[in-house]
């Protein structure tokens, strides 16, 4: 695949576009992009959507090029990916070029600039975003685009903003639009962002269950020659049985079938194993895998991360932290261990409150059931609780069942454990309610017996 991008550079070449194939700082990467970025400042909306239409053969094979060069430096090049994405944005702009192929750099380049939360320019990326997508409806007639773009847009940008829901119905259609077009490598990937993304919306998981049999069922025929597919697919079916309760969580449950630890494999596996043991309970193992994911995937990725997996990651994070605190009853001596910890959760939280900002709908349930969590353990009480009924109401809002069980739940032992044992078990009733509609057996009957128990206390 690199001898294949290296022959893509050297048509680039020969069509007038110096593209470097010596190694690029990181320096000269940010540089590109904010050039780029500030191209794009430049061009009024109209223009950005009318272009030019009377674009040349030769301006429509660089487009062509660059669009073949930035899928293959996904994998051969990744460290030049946002490169070649920026130089391909300046080229279109310069050129004011509008033909099939520019939906997808106006998209890729949002996704580039939406790959942290924590700076300003997630929401001008948004902006480009959408309108890479109006694009897409002017050139992408036969529709064969559509998948690859939706991809993008609805696998990094469009999740930071719009309803979770919504995004996980595009994601549908772009499978199914992929499979007819016969593009069935990006069908597959849709198929794995619908799965875990059911995940983080709270699904009914008898629903999920099966629509996972279904899935695993046809994967021979829609998507054969893709073994890695058919693998996460059965990964994603245990998880949904650990979370209903027909299967039991073992102490194998931190490796795989070789015995490798499931921070070596790939993120959205790690995020379905860290859902499934926060709902379950096992903290320390959240913690060893967060932990131990993040010193496999280096520095580099950890300072990534704020992107909307990184969102989860730190909503779990916090989580497990407060709940290990909790149990344990930490009280450090030491006044910078004690530091670092609080300095990491308050992080976390910034970050949770930061997507709250540009999707309420999405984040803002999780930001208050963090700051919840914080307030509880300082004593805070009635901050606590404001939080707790904020997380719970927001989820029920935005229809995540779960994370509604989840903060009833929270909210619960909370009241609990200030001997207020009738809100408790109102609380506990709720989530009860809640487990119950999401499916998890598992989970619903653990609040039956704390319902039970506090009935009878």
């Amino acid at each position: 695949m690199g001898q294949l991008l290296d022959t893509i550079v050297e048509v680039l070449r020969s069509l007038g576009e110096n593209i470097p194939l010596a190694e690029v700082t990181n320096d000269d990467i940010s540089s590109q992009v904010c050039l780029a970025e500030k191209q794009f400042g430049k061009v009024s909306k109209d223009l950005l959507l009318r272009g030019n239409k009377s674009s040349t053969a030769n301006q429509i094979a660089v487009m062509q090029a660059y669009y073949t060069l930035v899928n293959l430096a996904y994998v051969a090049r990744p460290k030049l990916y946002p490169y070649f994405i920026a130089r391909w944005a300046q080229y279109c702009l310069k050129h004011q070029v509008s033909c099939v192929y520019t939906p997808a750099v106006y998209v890729v380049f949002a996704a580039v600039l939406c790959k942290d939360i924590s700076s300003e320019h997630t929401r001008v990326g948004h902006r480009i975003g959408k309108l890479g997508l109006s694009l897409l409806q002017q050139y992408d007639t036969s529709m064969t685009l559509l998948p690859s773009v939706h991809l993008i847009y609805y696998g990094h940008v469009g999740i930071l903003f719009e309803p979770l829901q919504a995004c996980i119905d595009m994601h549908r259609r772009a499978c199914e639009i992929g499979l007819k077009v016969g593009d069935t490598s990006i069908a597959a990937l849709h198929q794995q962002f619908l799965i875990v993304r059911q995940l983080y919306a709270g699904t009914n998981l008898l629903a999920l269950k099966k629509e996972l049999e279904h899935e695993i069922k046809v994967t021979d025929h829609y998507y054969d020659g893709y073994p890695v597919l058919v693998m996460k697919l059965h990964s994603y079916y245990k998880t949904v049985l650990l979370l209903i309760g027909t299967e039991t969580l073992s102490s194998l449950e931190l490796y795989d079938e070789d015995g490798k630890e499931v921070y070596d494999k790939q993120p959205a596996y790690v995020m379905s194993r860290i859902i499934t043991l926060t709902f379950l309970g096992h903290y320390e193992r959240v913690k060893h895998i967060i932990k131990r994911w993040e010193l496999a995937k280096g520095e580099n990725e950890s300072k990534a991360m704020i992107s909307y997996r990184g969102i989860y990651l730190c909503f779990y994070r916090v989580l497990a932290a407060t709940g290990l605190a909790r149990s344990r009853k930490l009280k450090s001596t030491n006044e910078n261990a004690t530091r670092i910890k609080e300095k990491s959760i308050i992080q976390s939280i910034d970050a949770v409150q930061k997507a709250a900002e540009l999707s309420e709908w999405n984040f803002r349930n999780k930001a208050s059931l963090l700051l919840a969590e914080k307030y509880s353990l300082s004593l805070k009480n009635v901050d606590a609780e404001r939080q707790y009924n904020d997380a719970i109401e927001q989820s029920k809002a935005s229809s995540f069942v779960h994370e509604e069980g989840l903060a009833s739940e929270l909210a619960g032992a909370h009241y609990e454990r200030l001997g207020k044992f009738n809100s408790a078990l109102v609380l506990f009733q709720r989530a009860e309610n809640c487990y119950e509609a999401w499916g998890s057996t598992v989970k619903s009957q653990q609040m039956q017996e704390k319902c039970l128990e506090l009935s009878r206390s």
